[in-house]
């Protein structure tokens, strides 16, 4: 376990912050003259590499629990049921916010607004790099808290119960480990304190001393504030996709959740499974109708407001899907209640608590209807 233990942490500090090369980008176009429309190759590599980290993601999540893990079985269920967030320029682009501990939109909306769950895919775990010298990650994870553990100290914001799910590619499984932190009220990510036992050396002997130390993940070389920028990293990635319609896919029980900028939901989805209506005309997609006026022959003008039209549950590439527009659908991914850990016996069917699985199926139930 300690060589495990060593093996993930040297994946944060060697592997995160990778520099990435930079292309120059030129303008071609003659003077006064309009660029020519054309096929969009980017478009489609864009949902080329979606396709390819879908499937990356869902072989992922079929990969066996490593019960030396310190996040519950039951949790880590409940997480793949929930959704993981599939956003495949995570890794593969630098990012504007790399380096800041401060989570973007807290001060102004508040900290109770940030969602309950955040699960986000990583996809490195299978990387052939460097392989013997550090475990990679493939998914990173927060679960809202309503209090902290006894072994970890209280401080005035919303705490975290984060941490990531490392490949072991020795034995097939998927290890995973946590730490907790804690978004003030401006949105900063700050490092908690937590109990520790540390061994005191004596002219006698030894003897084991309890003292509250900042979480670091055992690393004493690491700069100030490197865990909260991680965690920031991932939170701001995640919220500046917000903005975009959610579209939640599912296979075997376990469902992903990508974001597709609402002007190009025909060109993702062209390749689903069609729908017709009772004339036979092809079921359109869902999709945005921004607000505009109607004018009527009598001479009267009235202002449409905006809306959206079309199938928002349909399959496609092989998927089940629903997508949800944070404006007019229920969005399992704002949902914003913290989590509490209570007796076994005060969780089930017909009880006070329900488990984070039983809860992600009744979010779901949900997902994707108007409000």
């Amino acid at each position: 376990m300690i060589e495990k233990i060593k093996l993930l942490f040297t994946w944060v500090k060697n592997v995160l912050f990778r520099p990435l090369a930079v292309q120059p980008i030129q303008d071609i176009t003659p003077k006064g003259e309009a660029p020519k429309r054309k096929y969009d190759k980017t478009k489609s590599k864009t949902l080329s590499d979606l396709l390819d980290e879908l499937e990356y993601t869902f072989d992922a999540m079929e990969i066996d629990y490593d019960r030396l893990s310190y996040l519950s079985k039951s949790d880590v269920k409940g997480l793949k049921k929930y959704g993981v967030s599939v956003i495949p320029e995570l890794v593969n682009k630098s990012d504007k916010d790399l380096g800041k501990t401060f989570i973007a939109g807290v001060k102004t909306a508040g900290s109770a607004e940030l969602p309950s769950i955040l699960f986000m895919a990583i996809n490195d775990g299978e990387s052939e790099s460097d392989k013997k010298k550090f475990m990679r990650p493939d998914f990173f994870f927060a679960i809202k808290q309503k209090k902290c553990p006894w072994f970890v100290a209280r401080q005035v914001g919303v705490i975290y119960n984060c941490g990531f799910g490392y490949r072991d590619g020795h034995d097939k499984k998927i290890l995973w480990v946590n730490f907790y932190i804690t978004v003030d009220q401006n949105g900063e990510v700050l490092c908690t304190h937590y109990l520790a036992n540390s061994t005191v050396q004596t002219p006698t002997g030894t003897y084991n001393k309890k003292s509250w130390v900042v979480y670091n993940w055992g690393r004493n070389d690491l700069e100030k504030d490197y865990v909260s920028k991680i965690v920031a990293h991932y939170f701001n990635t995640w919220i500046r996709k917000r903005t975009m319609w959610s579209t939640t896919v599912e296979r075997n029980e376990h469902r992903a959740v990508f974001y597709v900028d609402p002007k190009e939901t025909k060109a993702y989805f062209k390749g689903r499974d069609k729908s017709v209506t009772e004339n036979g005309s092809t079921k359109r997609i869902i999709h945005l109708v921004e607000e505009h006026e109607r004018k009527y022959l009598n001479g009267r003008v009235a202002v449409v407001r905006e809306h959206i039209r079309g199938l928002n549950k349909f399959s496609w590439k092989g998927f089940d899907c629903y997508v949800a527009a944070p404006k007019f659908h229920f969005d399992v991914q704002t949902f914003t209640a913290p989590s509490e850990d209570v007796a076994e016996e005060d969780v089930g069917v017909g009880k006070r608590y329900v488990d984070t699985s039983t809860f992600a199926d009744m979010l779901h139930q949900h997902g994707g209807r108007k409000i």
